[in-house]
């Protein structure tokens, strides 16, 4: 038996959404259990982009490629084995001085056991008790006598293979130093072959596209190498600040905690706070009160938000392109896939995933789940929230685009590009008519409440004298929507933002038939007649009405709106057959037609003849 059309149907929905989940998971398996293999990889490939530039400096200076490599790697392993000998050297006189620091310690737990309620600690104390005592106490049971059996005889069975104990043992210290070493081979392959693994990069993605892809991954190269560079000179003023900064408050070890203050602010946000704890919980050890942990505190809340509201923002500008959200969260992904090592690298993985998805078209989801810039325009915003039903957030839009643009730019971009997108979700099947008539009536409040003929008005106080224009008679235009009320409504905002000094302007209503408006043609004489048709459709329409007007008013003119998109207009010279005199694409085009009209026309209607044989020998502009 078939299976219903409804449930194949369904079924072929479901099957993308299907197939990218499945996809995902394989990936972060991957990620996950190759871990041992992509984090070396993942490593030199950063550690490729920092070293470039140095290399590159090197290589233009004369010195060839291979030699240029070995020399900045030489240069970086003797400077990372010189922080790892003076971080080695500071933990052994640590662990030696620890001794020293008893008194204090036993100082500190009777000021707080004086401040702090005595149950509390008495509860504390019972449970240490009770804990180191079963730890200590023998097994008496005779399940636990053999065990004790058990775990002899294994001790005995073991002594004839300590090779393999041996070399078991050895593991923890040299699986480290093999990882160490794989990633500096492999980051001598990659600086020395660079550009042929850029050719075959470039051969992948395609030959059609090699000019493109060319500038889009040597432009992410640099944008990642800039990044990674700037973050390692910041993290290192960084531990350099702290660590003077300890040395002058008398901290002991200074170096170290300077170090680990560097390496853990590569955490984004919690890092420079996971290191204060170390030199806190030190000056808490060595000093005689409480000034020197608070002056400790001080340092690195200075130190911090000095970096991050003074420093980054002129290193990086504005913004790194990652958005707050992405870069918590993916702290807490790679630290669960990747572990300490993850969270150290999650900012900088993060941050070259963005500028990869910004240029290669095939990753453009990585900019778009991961960036900081607005993945919708402010008219598609604006829509979202008037489809939500949300009014006064979409008003707040409004306002604060209001006080940026234009009005008459402000209907351009924002309130017609809303309009235009409900008709055609409408025209799609995507959209009910109630829903689409609360889009506009959405629009038509906001507009009401910006309040676009006072702003309009006071804009064009601001740009001169109008004693001369308020002297010459208005110009009467005759505004007909072409198809239902998205069309009334554009033109209804129209007459908000025209100059009411220099035109009269009259809505007809959508319900109008074409003999009526013409009728009213008849009857109020315009001097022109605006039709307005918001994508999409509209076109027989308007070619109906225009040859009506043209076959009855031979003279008449004759303006058509197609407004509401960014784009020109689709098979302009359709619309331009249709019998108008000018079709304008925005409103701002269609008002600076109207007043190049308007200073042929006026002078005409004071004497009182507004008619057509005036219109006839009136040449058509062009915007």
């Amino acid at each position: 038996m078939a299976a219903p059309r409804s449930t194949i149907s369904a079924w072929r929905g479901m099957t993308p959404a299907l197939g990218t989940f499945v996809l995902t998971v394989l990936v972060v398996g991957c990620l996950y259990f190759a871990r041992p293999v992509l984090i070396p990889v993942a490593v030199a490939t950063l550690l490729t982009f920092m070293l470039g530039p140095a290399v590159a400096f090197l290589y233009r200076r004369g010195l060839p490629r291979t030699p240029a490599v070995l020399v900045v790697v030489a240069c970086f392993t003797v400077l990372l084995i010189s922080a790892f000998w003076m971080v080695g050297s500071q933990v052994v006189q640590l662990l030696a001085d620890l001794p020293t620091y008893q008194e204090n310690v036993a100082k500190r737990v009777t000021e707080v056991r004086q401040g702090s309620s005595g149950e509390l600690l008495r509860n504390v104390r019972r449970f240490v008790h009770e804990v180191a005592t079963a730890a200590t106490v023998p097994p008496t049971t005779p399940q636990a006598a053999a065990d004790d059996e058990a775990i002899t005889v294994r001790v005995v069975e073991q002594a004839g293979s300590s090779v393999a104990a041996w070399l078991r043992g050895l593991q923890p210290v040299a699986e480290p130093f093999l990882t160490a070493a794989g990633v500096f081979v492999l980051l001598v392959y990659l600086l020395i072959f660079r550009d042929d693994l850029r050719s075959r990069i470039l051969v992948l993605m395609g030959r059609g596209n090699l000019t493109l892809t060319t500038k889009a991954l040597d432009d992410a190269g640099r944008r990642i190498s800039r990044y990674l560079l700037a973050q390692f000179g910041l993290n290192f003023g960084f531990g350099c600040c702290i660590f003077l900064g300890l040395l002058v408050l008398g901290v002991p070890h200074a170096a170290l905690w300077g170090f680990a203050a560097g390496l853990l602010r590569y955490i984004p946000y919690l890092g420079p706070w996971m290191a204060a704890t170390l030199p806190v919980g030190m000056s808490l050890l060595v000093s005689e009160g409480w000034m020197q942990p608070l002056a400790v505190v001080a340092l690195f809340a200075v130190c911090e938000f000095s970096s991050n509201l003074v420093i980054e923002p002129w290193v990086y500008g504005q913004s790194i392109g990652v958005s707050q959200a992405a870069i918590i969260i993916s702290v807490i992904f790679w630290t669960w896939l990747w572990g300490p090592l993850g969270m150290v690298l999650a900012a900088p993985l993060t941050v070259c995933l963005v500028v990869i998805g910004k240029y290669v078209p095939a990753l453009s989801f990585f900019d778009v789940l991961l960036g900081d810039e607005p993945v919708l325009t402010p008219d598609m915003s604006l829509y979202q929230r008037l489809l939500a039903g949300d009014v006064d957030e979409a008003a707040e839009m409004v306002r604060g685009q209001g006080e940026k643009l234009p009005p008459i730019e402000l209907c351009d971009r924002l309130l017609l590009p809303t309009v235009v997108h409900a008709r055609r979700d409408l025209a799609a099947g995507q959209l009910s008519g109630e829903e689409y008539e609360g889009v506009l009536n959405g629009v038509r409040l906001v507009a009401e409440q910006q309040d676009l003929a006072a702003a309009a008005n006071a804009e064009r106080e601001s740009e001169g004298d109008r004693n001369e224009v308020l002297e010459r008679p208005s110009l009467t235009v005759l505004a007909c929507p072409a198809q239902d009320g998205a069309d009334a409504l554009a033109l209804a905002i129209f007459q908000q933002v025209l100059d009411r000094a220099k035109f009269q302007v009259e809505v007809v209503s959508p319900k109008h038939l074409v003999s009526e408006v013409m009728e009213l043609v008849e009857a109020r004489r315009p001097a022109v007649v605006c039709i307005a048709a918001l994508p999409t459709g509209g076109l027989a329409q308007t070619r109906h009405l225009c040859k009506r007007l043209r076959g009855r008013f031979g003279g008449q003119k004759i303006l058509v709106g197609r407004w509401g998109t960014h784009e020109p207009i689709e098979d302009f010279e359709q619309w331009k057959s249709c019998g108008a005199d000018y079709v304008g694409a925005t409103l701002a085009e269609t008002m600076s037609h109207l007043e190049q009209i308007a200073q042929f026309l006026r002078p005409a209607q004071g004497e009182g003849s507004p008619g057509a044989p005036h219109f006839a020998s009136l040449i058509s502009a062009k915007s």
